[in-house]
């Protein structure tokens, strides 16, 4: 019977900024992106560097965050770049990367975007939300409750998977890098990864699973 797992942190990155400690071992790039958006807006060369990974790999780790944490009800807020030469700001940009020059006067004096997270004192996951972002996706979604001290070990499966935590505490290990993803966080799974997840709270946890179609 195939028992649904999940887990697989992004893969980790080289650093690539020196003067400043790398993230805890257990903590992944996009993990600690996450972590410094919530203590206030940042730019991504300042993610940059906390986070030892180039600006290019920050503003796909933002896209990513920006959709997974919808369905605990927060949001990537963005303050938009603004040209210091006419002061054209790029309000209608969806683009999260740093514009070069300015449509309007061609200026490149650019203020960088600044990012910050703005979530629930209290986050919480709305299912039917996840679901439907999942269905456009190409994923299914299901739930899955484990009781306090429950490990699945060395789980494979044949199609990507991708999980987040509604409630409690749970270790993923996906072939040898553990990480403890926040409630709200999406974690993908790539198809063959050998995983393994763990409740290590002291109380039931409940996360949702998909499989790609």
């Amino acid at each position: 019977m195939t028992t649904p797992l999940a887990n697989r942190a992004p893969s980790r990155h080289k650093g690539r900024v020196t003067g400043r400690p790398p993230p805890p071992a257990s903590e992944t790039p996009r993990q600690a992106i996450r972590r410094h958006l919530s203590g206030g807006p940042r730019t991504a060369r300042e993610l940059s560097a906390l986070a030892h990974v180039s600006e290019k790999e920050v503003v796909t780790h933002l896209e990513h965050i920006a959709r997974s944490v919808r369905g605990a009800g927060a949001r990537l807020g963005i303050e938009p770049s603004r040209c210091q030469d006419c002061g054209f700001v790029f309000r209608d940009r969806t683009r999260l990367g740093r514009p070069s020059g300015c449509p309007r006067c061609r200026g490149q004096h650019l203020t960088a975007p600044l990012f910050r997270l703005d979530a629930r004192s209290a986050p919480s996951v709305d299912r039917d939300a996840v679901a439907a972002e999942w269905a456009a996706r190409g994923f299914s979604c299901g739930l899955w409750t484990d009781a306090p001290g429950q490990r699945w070990e060395d789980y494979t499966h044949a199609t990507d998977e991708l999980v987040i935590v509604v409630e409690g505490t749970i270790e993923l290990e996906v072939d040898g890098r553990v990480v403890r993803p926040a409630v709200g966080e999406e974690i993908v799974v790539p198809a063959r990864a050998r995983h393994s997840v763990r409740n290590i709270g002291t109380t039931t946890a409940r996360w949702l699973y998909g499989y790609r179609s």
